[in-house]
């Protein structure tokens, strides 16, 4: 159990429990091997000069100003490489020697020896415990990317795309190259989250466009039927068969009307008709006056016959008086005293010809015109008979076709009939118009909503794409969780943006909460582990910053002193007290 003053006790696994070391703060192994570190002439620090024989913490004292914090860099740059040291400038070289390195300090310094410590840079130490920001998520990620960098954990992008479960192109598909070229783990997880994020935050905004875009085409379709008929095509048929009947049917009423005037008039004319005329009675009367004609004929023959002997007795007796005109003519030559005579008696016989044709004559008129007058009635008589007879066959055509006239009228359906279902078709073409006009407007409207609904559907296709980045988005801890747990505690991890381990308080407490002396024993175990054995003959050094020593109250050392001596690590750091330039191991 550690513990500071004033803080809650917290257990902690460090990486030693994982491997099954006993940890026992209460004996330390002494190590035989004892290590000379001097410092001359570096920057104000004249001499230092102290022996490093047994794991623990040492610490550099001294007033301000007495050169702990060059002496603390000088150490590092023998254990860690790289920085800068200035010799002093009364002597102009300066020398270093630690863990058989030596260092000499001019206008360039050299190095020589090999190496006897491991050792990780204690500034990564310091950000881990402590990286000094107010926003605990932001301190967090600077703690994980501690991590990586003490734990020397590099980035390895397949694996990072295995942790998400993706490949790696999609992987360079969904993050930045800039992402991608972080120098930590938990730089690159946190750059992929912020690109997947950003990423999600699109997709969600284009998800609540469309689904405000759903809402309004959907305000724009009232209520409807949708078992209502909407499908054009039976819409027209029904419309068109509706108006067929309805043309039939006006064209049976007008027929039936106009049969029942037809009708109408056929009795009105057997009524003008009246009785129909007797057939055989005209046949009578033509009879009759074919038989008036006959006797007026033969009435008119014997008188003809009577009248010819007369005519031709006449004729004869001028035959006659002419041949003795001729005779006396032939016998004047041989009489001329007999001309006159002959020629009075000639002119007499002439006389008496013209008389009897004049006779003759007159006979005929007188006959004639007695015959005449009566063939002439019988003939007029027969005639109107015959006329009499054609009118009455056609008087009795006329009231025949009448007669069909009226059945027809009769056999006809009813108009008024017709004219009730012409009213109910002609309300079945006004629905069929309205059922049409509908139908459009039903298709407008299932439009609208197949419309609303491809957006429904590509917005829940955006919502699982949305969905599917925010869980990449949350896999980015993971990723980091398992790169910092190749150094980490036990059951360290990283959720929601903090850095979290199980303790006393709860299995998942944030790693901020334990105090700073906690931290840094964790800080140390990271460090340690991640030097691991190292060759033979060397040792782990960690080089603690003085801020971070000078932050720990007394009982928060004590515990990193012990803490360093279970784990068989040396610690050196610096703090500013009282008194001249010195190096003491911490008590």
């Amino acid at each position: 159990m550690l513990g500071g003053a004033g803080e809650d006790s917290v257990a902690l696994a460090s990486r030693s429990d994982l491997r099954g070391d006993p940890l026992d703060n209460s004996k330390t192994e002494r190590n035989e091997v004892v290590e000379t570190i001097e410092i001359k002439n570096v920057g104000p620090v004249t001499r230092l000069n102290f022996q490093v024989d047994e794991p623990g913490l040492y610490e550099i004292l001294g007033h301000n100003g007495a050169g702990k914090s060059k002496s603390l860099e000088a150490v590092s740059a023998v254990v860690e490489g790289g920085g800068k040291l200035v010799a002093n400038d009364e002597v102009g070289e300066g020398r270093v020697s630690a863990f058989d390195v030596d260092l000499r300090v001019g206008r360039r310094t050299t190095r020589s020896g090999e190496l006897t410590a491991r050792t990780i840079g204690g500034e990564s130490l310091t950000v881990f415990v402590d990286p000094g920001m107010r926003d605990v998520e932001r301190a967090d990620l600077e703690r994980a990317k501690a991590l990586c960098v003490l734990g020397r954990i590099p980035v390895d992008l397949p694996a990072i795309a295995e942790t998400l479960g993706i490949e790696l192109e999609g992987l360079r598909a969904i993050a930045t190259e800039r992402a991608l070229k972080h120098e930590t783990v938990p730089e690159v997880a946190a750059a992929i989250k912020r690109d997947v994020e950003e990423d999600a935050r699109e997709v969600e905004d284009a998800a609540k466009k469309a689904e405000s875009d759903a809402a309004a085409i959907r305000k724009t379709v009232p209520e409807f039927d949708p078992a209502a008929e909407r499908d054009e095509a039976k819409l027209a048929r029904w419309s068109e068969e509706a108006v067929r009947a309805l043309a039939t049917a006006e064209a049976e009423e007008k027929a039936a009307r106009n049969a029942r005037a037809a009708g109408d008039a056929a009795r009105k004319r057997l009524d003008e008709l009246g009785p129909a005329p007797d057939e055989a009675d005209l046949k009578a009367d033509l009879a009759t006056a074919n038989a008036s004609v006959a006797a007026a004929e033969s009435l008119l023959q014997p008188h003809r016959i009577a009248e010819e002997p007369r005519v031709v007795a006449a004729m004869d007796k001028s035959l006659v008086a002419s041949k003795d005109v001729e005779a006396r003519n032939t016998a004047l030559a041989e009489a001329r005293r007999a001309v006159e005579a002959a020629e009075s008696r000639l002119a007499v016989a002439i006389e008496m010809e013209s008389k009897a044709f004049e006779i003759l004559a007159a006979a005929k008129r007188e006959v004639g015109a007695e015959m005449s007058g009566a063939l002439s009635e019988a003939q007029a008589r027969r005639s109107a008979a015959e006329d009499a007879l054609e009118a009455g066959r056609r008087a009795i055509a006329d009231r025949e076709a009448a007669r069909e006239a009226v059945e027809r009228a009769s056999a006809t359906a009813d108009p008024d009939g017709i004219a009730a279902r012409v009213a109910q078709l002609r309300s079945s073409v006004e629905a069929a118009r309205k059922a049409v006009q509908n139908g459009a407007v039903l298709r407008s409207y299932a439009a609208k909503l197949a419309e609303a609904e491809t957006i429904d559907s590509m917005i829940a296709e955006k919502k699982a794409e949305a969905k599917r980045l925010r869980e990449l988005a949350s896999a980015c801890e993971e990723v980091v969780t398992r790169a910092i747990a190749k150094v980490a505690p036990r059951g360290m991890r990283f959720r929601r943006g903090r850095l979290v381990l199980p303790t006393e308080r709860g299995p998942e407490t944030p790693f901020a909460e334990l105090s700073k002396g906690e931290r840094t024993k964790v800080g140390i175990d990271v460090v340690v582990d991640a030097l691991g054995e190292g060759p033979e003959g060397t040792r782990p050094v960690l080089v603690i910053p003085q801020e971070l020593n000078e932050g720990l109250d007394p009982e928060a050392r004590a515990a990193v002193r012990e803490h360093l001596r279970s784990r068989k690590a040396i610690g050196i750091s610096a703090r500013a007290t009282l008194g001249d330039l010195r190096v003491e191991e911490s008590r």
